[in-house]
This record gives C-alpha cells, structure tokens and sequence, in this order.
C-alpha cells in the first residue's frame, strides 16, 4: 500500500511539472520598513541600512504562483535568514506583465557559525522551536506583486504587509498591520 501511494504522488509530481507555465529566481533586495507616527517611507526606502539581499523565486502553475523570498542579514555574529513563502493567484496582463496576490507565512532561521541553524519563532524572536511549530506560530503575510518579463529576464516587485495573527489563531484578526512591512525588488531569470 506504501509503494502504491508512493507511486501515485510521484506520478502527480511529475504530471503537474507539465503544467508549469513558467519557472522564475534571481537575486533580490528588500527595504524593510517600520513605521511609527513620525516617519516617512521614503526616507526608510532611500536608506541603504534598512536593505538586505537574498533569493527570490516563483513557480507559476496557470493561474496560481506559488513563492518563496529568502533574504540574509548578518549582524555581528549572528546571521538571520528570513523567508516568506506565498501560494498567490495570477492576473495576467498580455504576455509581459502579470500581477500577484496571495498570503503565506514567514520563517526565520538563525546561526552563529554557519554549521547548526536555528528555526527562531516569528511572534518571540528570543525563542527557538522546531519547523512545524514555527510554520503554525508564524505570522501571516499578505504580498502582493508584479513581474514585467521579456525574453526570458523579468523586474519584479513585491509588497510585503505582515498581519499580527499567526497561522494557528484562526480565531483572532488577519488584518494586515500597514505600518510593517517591506518592498522586495528582482532581476528575474525564467526558464520554461
């Protein structure tokens, strides 16, 4: 029954690679912002310090994208890489430019000797847990995108608005909090 199952969702993995319309990753850099009464976004997106640089990729499947940004900062000692992965769904305007939107969660993971990482919770970043608990603890993400491709290279730009209710807290608000967030800007490279 095993190999049967087994089977069975390696011939759905391989049979959903054909449905793929495309494949998209390259670098990217992204202003993280926090704003309180007094400061202005402009000013937090023109300043060089509140940048970091990391990864970006997409896989769309016709009209869903699913995304992962994975961006390091490194702080002393301490590195901290932090991911946001996004199930999105598609609007495609022509054949060069399409717009995204979608939620997903956001992980964080931390080392000190580029050896033995650390799965950090989002909601309490002094403590340390494991993947599946940080997966449930994790706050929600809104994003929402735009890629503009020609010949295979592609600009994308996405927004980044955390909302202050984990996962697990179907009960509590899922509304975005505005006053976080972060702009993520790549150099595309598609395949397919």
């Amino acid at each position: 029954m095993r190999k049967c199952i087994s089977i069975l969702i390696l011939l759905c993995a391989v049979s959903s690679l054909f449905a793929v319309s495309h494949v998209q990753f390259g670098p990217s850099a992204t202003a993280i912002y926090e704003l309180n009464g007094n400061s202005d976004i402009q000013k937090t997106l023109g300043d060089f310090d509140n940048y970091t640089f990391g990864f970006d990729g997409r896989l769309t499947l016709k009209k869903f994208q699913l995304s992962g940004l994975a961006q390091l900062k490194v702080n002393g000692d301490v590195s901290t890489l932090n991911t946001n992965l996004s199930l999105n769904y598609v609007f495609y305007y022509g054949k060069m430019v399409n717009i995204s939107a979608g939620l997903g969660p956001r992980c964080v993971f931390q080392t000190e000797d580029w050896k033995d990482w650390k799965t950090i919770s989002t909601s309490d970043e002094n403590k340390e847990v494991k993947f599946l608990d940080a997966l449930k603890e994790s706050n929600i993400t809104y994003r929402i995108g735009a890629d503009f491709s020609f010949l295979g290279l592609g600009v994308g730009v996405a927004y980044y608005v955390p909302a202050d209710a984990s996962i697990s807290d179907m009960g509590a608000s899922w509304l975005p909090d505005f006053d976080k967030g972060s702009v993520s800007f790549s150099l595309l490279f598609g395949i397919l």
